[in-house]
């Protein structure tokens, strides 16, 4: 909820989504690009608090250099 950080300091970055239909949402995918300033932190990809990978694989996750999905 904080809008500003120290150079340096750790933060969390959150992105929620939600669907407002009424039928469920099949092959979604969410891809958000890290704001300029930010880097991400290897190992700390989580889906409902689930550990992800960041390589392109079988499981939710990928990271490609500012980009997550």
């Amino acid at each position: 909820s904080r809008l500003n950080g120290a150079g340096g300091e750790t933060l969390n970055y959150t992105i929620a989504f939600r669907n407002g239909g009424d039928v469920p949402a099949k092959s979604v995918v969410v891809r958000d690009e890290l704001p300029a300033g930010l880097k991400f932190f290897p190992g700390s990809l989580k889906m409902n608090n689930r550990p992800l990978t960041e390589a392109a694989d079988a499981d939710e996750g990928e990271v490609a250099g500012q980009r997550i999905e």
